[in-house]
């Protein structure tokens, strides 16, 4: 995805997580989420947006004068599925969806396809999982021991099934 000159601020990360999986994620003194929504037609070169991009603010900060989002990746956070949309912050790496930035022969991007993504929480090592040919797949990150899932929930052959991703293979 490169990094188009962006760098991150983020240098702490740790700490527990709670609420994964929604628009918001507590993970130890920050809150994480999106903001704010923008079409799958933005620009979604990584460091480059700014609306509809993964930002946190210290919890200690919210409500007061001090608080200040920091973007964490900034890269479109997108999805059409209706349900279960959202973020997951696993271990060191937040997993989420994105439209395609692939170009097809004349040059035109390929933003109505879903990229299935992971980026380290310091803003580096983003990685596609996975891309399909449409936006409303629905999807589910799960950690088992060391390793994290993609599971979605596709046609394959004409038949509706679930299938899985290791996300680091």
């Amino acid at each position: 995805c490169g990094n188009n000159g962006w760098t991150s601020q983020v240098t702490d990360y740790s700490g527990e997580v709670s609420s994964n999986g929604g628009f918001a994620v507590v993970k130890g003194d920050y809150v994480y989420f999106i903001n704010g929504i923008e079409a799958n037609t933005a620009d979604n070169k990584f460091g480059t947006p700014v609306k509809g991009a993964l930002v946190r603010v210290k919890t200690a900060d919210l409500g007061t004068a001090n608080a200040a989002a920091q973007v964490v990746v900034p890269k479109l956070f997108y999805s059409e599925v209706t349900s279960g949309k959202g973020f997951y912050i696993l271990g060191d790496y937040v997993y989420y969806t994105s439209p395609s930035t692939d170009k097809n022969k004349a040059g035109e991007t390929l933003n109505s396809k879903l990229q299935y993504v992971r980026t380290k929480l310091d803003g580096t090592d983003t990685k596609v999982i996975l891309q399909l040919d449409n936006l409303t797949t629905p999807y589910r990150y799960v950690k088992s021991g060391d390793n994290v899932y993609l599971v979605v929930y596709t046609t394959v052959d004409g038949e509706n099934v679930l299938v899985s991703y290791n996300a680091a293979t």
